[in-house]
C-alpha cells in the first residue's frame, strides 16, 4: 500500500505544479559527446548498418528499467540467465566477455572474468546506447570481437532539464529514475539517481512445483524462491566550456543486493546463494581541445571499481552458512584520441589506450587474499577517406598488448603460474567501404581482424590442479570477420535493411569441461543474416519487424564439430500499434527465440524455444507527463533461456514518465 501512495502522489504533484504553456519538448539531451570514443571532425567515420542506438526517450516509453532490457531487442543480440542470476547478453553467438563494453569511453567490465551483469546497470544516467555488432572501429581498444556496447551520458543543453519515470507493479514492486541538469554560462551540471526494490518475481500459472529428493521445496510455483533484489544508483557530473576546451569530471555509484535463485532442475545440484554486497562504482575526468581549426583532442582518466560478496548456505532456509568469497577489483586507466582534418576529403584519427586492472579474492572470510594485476595497451590509427560524393573508405589498424604484472598468494605451483603469466600482444586491423548507389541506399562491406586477450579467470582458474608440464601459455583468440550491410531509409519514418556476416574465429579460449584447464581449445566458423524493418510516423499504424539468423559451429579435437553452446539459430521481433492524434498509443511486441544447445560437460541437452507477447498503452499529456500500462509476457508462457533456471510469468506495470 505505501508504494502505491507515492506513485500516486508522484502522478498527482505532476500534473498540479506544471502548466502546458510552460512545457517544451524536453524528451530528448543531447547526448556527452566526450563520452563518445568516435572524434567526428569533418567525415564521421563509417559505420555499418548492424550499428543501432537506443535513446533514453525509447526507453522511457518501453518502460525499461536495465541496460539489458534496453538491448535485448536489437536484432543479433540473445540473453541469457543462470546460475548465478547474472544477465549475460551474446552479440552473433559471441559471449558478453567479447565484446567491449564503456560507460562515456571507459571500459567497464570487471577484471576477472571480463564481463559484468548487465541486468545491473541502470539507465538514469543513460542518454544513448549504441550497439556495434562486429567490424567495430581499431580506435575502440582492445576485446572487441563480438563489437561494441557504448552507453552515453546525457548532457545540458541551453534550458534546465527535469526527467523523471516510475513504475509499479502488481506484486509491489517499483523502481524509479530521474535526472536533472542545466546551464550557467560555461558552466554546466548533470545529476541522477534510481532506486529498484523488488521482493521478488512471479512465476508462471502452469508451473509445477519441484521437490528435491531431501524433501526441500526448490520451486513452490509462486513468487520465484530468492528472487529478491535491491538497488540505489546516483551520478554527477560537473563541465565546463571555455573557448576551444572543455573539462568534465564526472561520478557514478551503483550498491545493490541480490538473491540468486536455485536450480529446478533434479539432476543438477541446488545451491543457496545470495549476494549481500554489489557495487560498481566510478570517477572520470575528461576533456577536449581544439589544438588548431583542424586537429581535436580528447582524453580521459578513469578510476572503475567492482565489488561484491556471495555467500553460499547449506540449507534451503538460508540460515547455515557455508562460505563467504569476496571480489575487491579495480582498474584504472586513460585513453586519448586524435582527429586531424587533413584535407577535406581525408580525416586521420590515432587513439591510444592503457588500463591497469587489479583483482583481490577471498575463497572464504579465513583464507588468504589473492591478488592479481595486469596491463593492457593499444594504440591505433584510423584513416577516412571520402573518395566520391558516394564513395567512403576507412581502414584502421591497432597494437594491443596484455601485459600480466604480479600474482601473489594464487594456488599452483611457481613453474605453471609463470607459464600462464606470460605477455599477449597482436594486431588488429579493420577496413570498410561505403557506396552511396542513390539517395537512401546504403551499401557497406567490412573485413576485420579482431583480437581478444585472455582474461585473469581463464589464466589461473583450476591451475592448481594440474602438473606443470601440462599448464601452456595461453594465446590470444583471433577472429578474421567479414560483413556486407544494405540500408534503405527513404525518409523519417521507414528503414529497412540486411546485413550478412561470417567469422572465422581461431585459439577459441575454453576448457574440456567445468574442472578443467582453460586452453586454445577451439575454433570457430559463425555465419548469420539480420534483417530488420520499421515503421513509425508519428501519428497512425506503426510497425518493426527483425529477424536473426546465425548458423554457430565449433570445432575441438575432443567433441569434433558442433553447434556452439546457447545460440539460437533464430530469432524473431514484432511490433504493431497505432498513435492517435490526442497522445494515446497502444503497442503489442512479440519475440520468438529458437531453440539452444546446453552442453553438461560433454552431453548436449535441449533448452526449448519460446515465445513472449507484451502489450502497452500508453498516453502523453500537453504538460510533459505519460501514464503507462505494460503487461509483459501476456501468455504467461513458462520459459527458461538456461536448463533449471525459469524466468518470470505474466506482470503487469503501472508507470509514469515526466519532462520538463
Amino acid at each position: 500500500m505505501k508504494q502505491v501512495c507515492v506513485f500516486g502522489m508522484i502522478v498527482a504533484c505532476c500534473i498540479a505544479t506544471v502548466r502546458a504553456e510552460d512545457m517544451p519538448d524536453r524528451s530528448r539531451l543531447p547526448v556527452f559527446d566526450l563520452g563518445s570514443i568516435e572524434v567526428v571532425g569533418k567525415l564521421e567515420p563509417v559505420e555499418t548498418a548492424a550499428t543501432e542506438k537506443v535513446t533514453a526517450e525509447e526507453n522511457t516509453t518501453r518502460m525499461i528499467e536495465d541496460m539489458a532490457q534496453a538491448i535485448s531487442r536489437i536484432p543479433g543480440v540473445n540473453l541469457t540467465v543462470g546460475s548465478k542470476n547474472e544477465t549475460q547478453f551474446m552479440i552473433r553467438g559471441l559471449y558478453q566477455e567479447r565484446v567491449l563494453v564503456l560507460m562515456d569511453g571507459v571500459p567497464m567490465s570487471a577484471p576477472y572474468y571480463g564481463d559484468l551483469d548487465s541486468a545491473e546497470i541502470p539507465l538514469d544516467n543513460l542518454e544513448e546506447i549504441k550497439v556495434i555488432r562486429g567490424n567495430a572501429s581499431v580506435l575502440y581498444g582492445p576485446n572487441a570481437m563480438g563489437g561494441v556496447v557504448s552507453l552515453v551520458s546525457p548532457k545540458p543543453g541551453d534550458t534546465p532539464n527535469f526527467r523523471l519515470m516510475s513504475t509499479l507493479d502488481q506484486e509491489g514492486n517499483y523502481f524509479g529514475r530521474l535526472t536533472h541538469g542545466q546551464r550557467l554560462g560555461g558552466f554546466y551540471y548533470q545529476v541522477s539517481a534510481g532506486i529498484r526494490e523488488s521482493d521478488g518475481w512471479p512465476m508462471a500459472d502452469d508451473f509445477d512445483p519441484v521437490i528435491s529428493e531431501d524433501g526441500d521445496t526448490l520451486e513452490d510455483g509462486d513468487i520465484r524462491k530468492n528472487s529478491q533484489f535491491s538497488q540505489w544508483s546516483g551520478s554527477l557530473k560537473a563541465g565546463y566550456e571555455w573557448e576551444k576546451s572543455e573539462v568534465t569530471l564526472s561520478g557514478s555509484f551503483i550498491d545493490a543486493e541480490k538473491g540468486i535463485p536455485p536450480t529446478t532442475d533434479l539432476n543438477d545440484r541446488a545451491r543457496y546463494r545470495f549476494f549481500p554486497e554489489w557495487q560498481k562504482g566510478a570517477v572520470t575526468l575528461a576533456g577536449r581541445s581544439w589544438l588548431s581549426e583542424s586537429v581535436e583532442l580528447r582524453a580521459n582518466a578513469f578510476y572503475h571499481q567492482y565489488d561484491n560478496v556471495l555467500r553460499d548456505y547449506r540449507d534451503p532456509d538460508y540460515s547455515e552458512l557455508s562460505w563467504e568469497s569476496t571480489y575487491d577489483d579495480y582498474s584504472t586507466g586513460m585513453n586519448a584520441r586524435l582527429s586531424w582534418d587533413a584535407s577535406e576529403s581525408w580525416t586521420l584519427r590515432a587513439a591510444v589506450h592503457a588500463i591497469r586492472d587489479n583483482h583481490e579474492s577471498q575463497a572464504d572470510t579465513s583464507d588468504p587474499w589473492e591478488e592479481y594485476a595486469a596491463d593492457t595497451y593499444a594504440a591505433a590509427f584510423q584513416a577516412d577517406w571520402k573518395a566520391s560524393d558516394r564513395i567512403m573508405l576507412q581502414a584502421g589498424i591497432s597494437y594491443d598488448v596484455y601485459d600480466f604484472d604480479t600474482v601473489k598468494n594464487i594456488p599452483g605451483s611457481t613453474a605453471a603460474i609463470a607459464s600462464r603469466s606470460k605477455d599477449a600482444d597482436d594486431m588488429t586491423w579493420t577496413t570498410l567501404a561505403q557506396f552511396h548507389p542513390a539517395d537512401a541506399h546504403v551499401l557497406t562491406l567490412a573485413i576485420s581482424q579482431k583480437l581478444q586477450l585472455p582474461t585473469m579467470n581463464q589464466l589461473f582458474s583450476n591451475i592448481e590442479e594440474f602438473e606443470p608440464q601440462d599448464v601452456t601459455t595461453l594465446d590470444p583468440e583471433t577472429a578474421l570477420e567479414y560483413s556486407v550491410s544494405y540500408e534503405f531509409t527513404p525518409g523519417t519514418d521507414f528503414t529497412m535493411g540486411i546485413t550478412g556476416f561470417y567469422y572465422d574465429i581461431k585459439d577459441m579460449i575454453t576448457r574440456p569441461d567445468r574442472d578443467g584447464l582453460f586452453i586454445n581449445l577451439d575454433s570457430a566458423e559463425i555465419t548469420g543474416v539480420e534483417t530488420w524493418l520499421a515503421y513509425e510516423p508519428s501519428t497512425g499504424f506503426t510497425g518493426s519487424l527483425s529477424y536473426s539468423y546465425t548458423d554457430a559451429e565449433e570445432t575441438t579435437s575432443l567433441y569434433g564439430s558442433r553447434t556452439m553452446e546457447y545460440v539460437p539459430d533464430s530469432i524473431v521481433h514484432a511490433d504493431a500499434g497505432y498513435r492517435f492524434g490526442f497522445g494515446t498509443s497502444i503497442t503489442v511486441a512479440a519475440t520468438w527465440r529458437d531453440d539452444v544447445i546446453d552442453y553438461d560437460d560433454d552431453a548436449p541437452r535441449n533448452v526449448p524455444d519460446y515465445s513472449l507477447i507484451d502489450a502497452t498503452v500508453r498516453h502523453d499529456f500537453d504538460f510533459g507527463l505519460g501514464l503507462m500500462v505494460k503487461v509483459s509476457n501476456v501468455t504467461d508462457e513458462n520459459y527458461y533461456q538456461e536448463i533449471g533456471f525459469p524466468l518470470p510469468g505474466r506482470n503487469i506495470l503501472l508507470g509514469l514518465s515526466f519532462a520538463m
